[in-house]
Protein backbone atom coordinates (compact mmCIF):
# COMPACT_ATOMS: atom_id res chain seq x y z
CA UNK A 1 0.00 0.00 0.00
CA UNK A 2 2.88 2.79 0.60
CA UNK A 3 4.43 2.18 -2.86
CA UNK A 4 0.58 3.70 -4.06
CA UNK A 5 0.49 6.33 -1.44
CA UNK A 6 3.61 7.63 -3.16
CA UNK A 7 2.41 7.00 -6.68
CA UNK A 8 -0.60 8.94 -5.74
CA UNK A 9 1.34 11.76 -4.33
CA UNK A 10 3.81 11.60 -7.69
CA UNK A 11 0.51 11.62 -9.92
CA UNK A 12 0.19 15.88 -9.98
CA UNK A 13 3.67 16.13 -10.80
CA UNK A 14 3.88 13.48 -13.92
CA UNK A 15 0.92 15.60 -15.24
CA UNK A 16 2.65 18.62 -15.00
CA UNK A 17 5.81 17.63 -16.21
CA UNK A 18 3.89 16.39 -19.03
CA UNK A 19 1.96 19.38 -19.85
CA UNK A 20 5.21 21.51 -19.47
CA UNK A 21 6.73 19.00 -22.03
CA UNK A 22 3.91 19.43 -24.03
CA UNK A 23 4.06 23.34 -23.65
CA UNK A 24 7.84 23.20 -24.99
CA UNK A 25 7.61 21.14 -27.49
CA UNK A 26 4.74 23.35 -29.45
CA UNK A 27 6.82 26.66 -29.09
CA UNK A 28 9.47 24.59 -30.32
CA UNK A 29 7.27 23.52 -33.10
CA UNK A 30 6.17 27.42 -33.61
CA UNK A 31 9.77 28.70 -33.55
CA UNK A 32 11.03 26.10 -36.11
CA UNK A 33 7.69 27.41 -38.21
CA UNK A 34 8.27 31.03 -37.93
CA UNK A 35 11.96 29.96 -38.62
CA UNK A 36 10.87 28.65 -42.14
CA UNK A 37 8.53 31.29 -42.92
CA UNK A 38 11.54 33.70 -42.54
CA UNK A 39 13.68 31.97 -44.45
CA UNK A 40 10.91 31.31 -47.17
CA UNK A 41 10.07 35.31 -47.16
CA UNK A 42 13.87 36.13 -47.37
CA UNK A 43 14.18 33.68 -50.39
CA UNK A 44 11.27 35.37 -51.84
CA UNK A 45 12.72 39.06 -51.47
CA UNK A 46 15.86 37.77 -53.33
CA UNK A 47 14.35 36.48 -56.05
CA UNK A 48 12.61 39.79 -56.94
CA UNK A 49 15.66 42.00 -56.02
CA UNK A 50 17.66 39.74 -58.49
CA UNK A 51 14.77 39.33 -61.00
CA UNK A 52 14.49 43.36 -60.83
CA UNK A 53 18.34 43.78 -60.85
CA UNK A 54 18.20 41.62 -64.48
CA UNK A 55 15.19 43.28 -66.01
CA UNK A 56 17.15 46.27 -65.29
CA UNK A 57 20.09 45.48 -67.13
CA UNK A 58 17.87 44.07 -69.93
CA UNK A 59 16.12 47.56 -70.57
CA UNK A 60 19.72 49.13 -70.69
CA UNK A 61 21.49 46.40 -73.21
CA UNK A 62 19.37 44.90 -76.16
CA UNK A 63 21.88 42.57 -77.02
CA UNK A 64 22.04 41.21 -73.59
CA UNK A 65 18.49 41.26 -73.65
CA UNK A 66 17.98 38.55 -76.59
CA UNK A 67 21.29 36.53 -74.57
CA UNK A 68 18.55 36.52 -71.15
CA UNK A 69 15.26 35.90 -73.54
CA UNK A 70 17.29 32.49 -75.16
CA UNK A 71 18.42 31.65 -71.77
CA UNK A 72 14.96 31.67 -70.57
CA UNK A 73 13.21 30.01 -73.20
CA UNK A 74 15.68 27.09 -72.39
CA UNK A 75 14.99 27.49 -68.87
CA UNK A 76 11.03 28.43 -68.47
CA UNK A 77 9.15 25.21 -69.11
CA UNK A 78 5.01 26.18 -67.33
CA UNK A 79 2.79 27.96 -70.17
CA UNK A 80 1.67 30.84 -68.09
CA UNK A 81 5.58 31.44 -67.10
CA UNK A 82 6.33 31.56 -70.68
CA UNK A 83 3.57 33.86 -71.80
CA UNK A 84 5.16 36.21 -69.32
CA UNK A 85 8.52 36.50 -71.73
CA UNK A 86 6.13 36.25 -75.12
CA UNK A 87 7.57 32.71 -75.44
CA UNK A 88 5.95 29.97 -77.68
CA UNK A 89 4.40 27.56 -75.90
CA UNK A 90 6.05 24.31 -76.44
CA UNK A 91 4.04 21.28 -76.04
CA UNK A 92 4.51 17.79 -75.71
CA UNK A 93 2.62 14.86 -75.92
CA UNK A 94 2.27 13.74 -72.19
CA UNK A 95 1.55 17.36 -71.17
CA UNK A 96 1.26 20.91 -71.73
CA UNK A 97 4.92 21.70 -70.89
CA UNK A 98 8.55 21.47 -71.78
CA UNK A 99 10.61 18.70 -70.93
CA UNK A 100 13.22 20.22 -68.71
CA UNK A 101 16.42 20.64 -70.90
CA UNK A 102 19.98 21.29 -69.27
CA UNK A 103 21.05 24.50 -67.84
CA UNK A 104 24.70 23.32 -67.26
CA UNK A 105 25.62 25.78 -70.05
CA UNK A 106 23.89 29.08 -68.97
CA UNK A 107 26.14 29.05 -66.07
Amino acid sequence: MPQRKNMNKLEPQIKSTRHELLQTHNKLTNLNNHNREKKKAELFKKQIIIGQFFLAKMQMDDVYSKDVIKELDLFIIKAKDRELFDLPTVTTSDSDEAPIQSTKNLV
